[in-house]
Formats: C-alpha cells, sequence, structure tokens
C-alpha cells in the first residue's frame, strides 16, 4: 500500500521520516523549510526545537541594545583618541 497525500508539507514529512528522521524532528525540519522560505530569522532554531528571543521582545531588550551601543561608541571614541596620540608623539 502506498500513502501519497494530496497535501506538500505532508507529503514533505513522509519523506523526512522515510529518511531516518523521527516524526517530531521531520515536522520541525518542514516547518523550519517554510519559515526560511519566507525569511524568518527564527527558522534555524524551530529546526534545532530551541526558542527563539529576539532581543526587543525581551524584558529590558531596549535597554540592553542601548547599553551595547554606548559601550561600543566610548570603544571607538577611546580608540580614536590613541591614534589621534600616536600621530601626535610620531616625529
Amino acid at each position: 500500500m502506498r500513502i501519497e497525500p494530496e497535501d506538500e508539507t505532508m507529503r514533505r514529512v513522509i519523506q523526512l521520516n522515510g529518511i531516518g528522521l523521527d516524526l517530531q524532528t521531520a515536522l520541525r525540519a518542514r516547518l523550519a523549510e517554510i519559515m526560511a522560505l519566507r525569511s524568518d530569522p527564527a527558522a534555524t532554531n524551530m529546526f534545532l526545537g530551541i526558542p527563539f528571543y529576539p532581543i526587543n521582545v525581551l524584558p529590558f531588550g531596549a535597554q540592553l541594545l542601548q547599553t551595547s551601543a554606548q559601550q561600543s561608541a566610548q570603544a571607538q571614541s577611546a580608540n580614536t583618541a590613541t591614534q589621534t596620540r600616536q600621530k601626535e608623539g610620531s616625529p
């Protein structure tokens, strides 16, 4: 007996199951494939089965983003100041 569902997703899941993936992994792989086609950044997380937490959704996420931006700006200004001192000190 051969099973040929008309739904593309079911066909793909059955194919993935047929090559040795367990059913849950096959479902996650198909969902990840659909998400990747839609350019969803959480597609990899779907395949791995781990949660996706974008930084702007987390509580205090915006504060973390501002803090990292401030730190990189401070590092850049310190680097510029060091380069200026080196140029002034060189003969």
